[in-house]
């Protein structure tokens, strides 16, 4: 057996959970793109609705002024809407799989090869092996490791029992994780 480099051990309890959440909503890369290229969008509106008051074509100023507004509005309330209904889907997911009052516990080792995962109650276990691995974001809260499959998996950073979370994004990154 490989030696174990780091180790994890954590609940997804409320405040882990609210952690995934903010930081799938307020720091993940795509969707801070989709946040600047909203705001671009509606600097643009801004942008013809003034020229227009300028050129004092009342009906195309009314026209873009309305536009960006119910832009900015819609915006504004998608991302609102689904950053409130994200925890509490979450929590109903957890009651479903472990029932009330209960928390899927997660043990995480690595090894020069890979991240070891076992899960219970849910009895999931698997390996990812450091080659899959193709970014690592890291947060007050999370080392967030993404695979070139798309699959994120969230680590806690008060979890880690052998290791630090530093250490082992720097050992991620000697192993040419970005």
């Amino acid at each position: 057996m490989e030696e174990k480099l780091f180790e994890m051990h954590f609940a997804e309890d409320d405040d882990y959970q609210k952690a995934v959440v903010r930081f799938t909503f307020f720091e993940h890369p795509s969707r801070i793109v989709y946040y600047l290229i909203t705001l671009l969008f509606v600097a643009v509106l801004v942008a013809f609705s003034v020229y227009f008051t300028v050129e004092g074509n009342m009906v195309t100023t009314l026209y873009f002024w309305i536009l960006t507004a119910v832009y900015a509005a819609a915006n504004v309330f998608i991302v609102v809407f689904n950053y409130k209904r994200a925890l509490p889907l979450m929590k109903k997911r957890r009651r479903e799989i472990c029932g009330d009052g209960q928390f899927v516990v997660s043990d995480v080792y690595v090894t020069e090869t890979g991240i070891h995962i076992h899960e219970t109650p849910t009895n999931w276990s698997t390996t990812l092996s450091l080659g899959s691995i193709f970014r690592v974001h890291e947060n007050k809260d999370l080392v967030v490791i993404r695979t070139k499959a798309k699959m994120a998996l969230y680590l806690a950073r008060n979890g880690f029992t052998k290791g630090t979370p530093e250490e082992f994004v720097n050992f991620l990154h000697a192993k040419g994780v970005k």
